[in-house]
C-alpha cells in the first residue's frame, strides 16, 4: 500500500509500505531519502503524534493516508531552562512545526528557526497569534503574551520573492 508524507514546505513523498511497517521504519526511510535525523522527526496522523514502535495497522493508517511530518528543533538556550516553552507553528495547509523557545526570544529569532527548518525565508513569513501579526522589529514573544503550548499561524507571502534591500536612506 502507499502512504503520503507531507511537509510544511509543500513537499510530498509517496512511500510504498505494508500494514506491518513501523513508524520507526518510515522515519529511517525519510532519513535515508531526505537526510532528516530520525530524532528530529515527528509524524502525525489525524492530529496525533505516532509512536515509533507502532505499526501502520496499530495506528489505523490506510492506503493513501496522509501523514504529516513536523520537525523537532532543539537548541541550547542560555538562561533558565524552566522558562523554556514549546510553541507550535501551524501553516495554512495544517502542517505543524514544534519549537522550543524562551519568552525573551525575539520574533525574528522564531522566523529564523522556521527558515532553518523548512527553508521559507524569514521575510516571506507572516506569523499570527491571537488575531495579531507578530512584528519582528525587536519584539519578544513575551510582548505578545505567547504562552507554553501556544499555536502561531504561519502564512507565506508568495509575492516577496527576493530578500528586502536596505539603503542608507532607510536607516535614517
Amino acid at each position: 500500500m502507499e502512504i503520503i508524507v507531507r511537509r510544511l514546505t509543500g513537499e510530498d513523498a509517496v512511500l510504498e509500505v505494508t500494514r506491518d511497517t513501523t513508524i520507526s521504519e518510515i522515519k529511517l526511510t525519510i532519513r535515508n531519502n531526505r537526510g532528516i535525523p530520525c530524532h528530529q522527526q515527528r509524524l502525525l496522523f489525524k492530529g496525533k503524534v505516532l509512536s515509533d514502535s507502532s505499526t501502520l495497522a496499530d495506528s489505523s493508517i490506510y492506503h493513501q493516508a496522509n501523514l504529516y511530518l513536523t520537525l523537532k528543533i532543539s537548541r541550547k538556550s542560555i538562561g533558565d531552562v524552566s522558562n523554556t516553552r514549546k510553541i507550535f507553528i501551524q501553516a495554512e495547509d495544517g502542517e505543524v512545526l514544534t519549537l522550543d523557545v524562551q519568552p525573551h526570544d525575539m520574533v525574528d529569532r522564531v522566523k529564523n528557526l522556521v527558515q532553518e527548518d523548512i527553508g521559507v525565508p524569514y521575510w516571506r513569513q507572516v506569523l499570527r497569534f491571537n488575531g495579531k501579526v507578530l512584528r519582528d522589529e525587536g519584539r519578544s514573544l513575551f510582548s505578545y503574551d505567547v504562552y507554553n503550548g501556544a499555536i502561531l499561524g504561519l502564512m507565506i507571502n508568495r509575492q516577496d520573492e527576493r530578500e528586502p534591500e536596505f539603503s542608507e536612506e532607510d536607516s535614517e
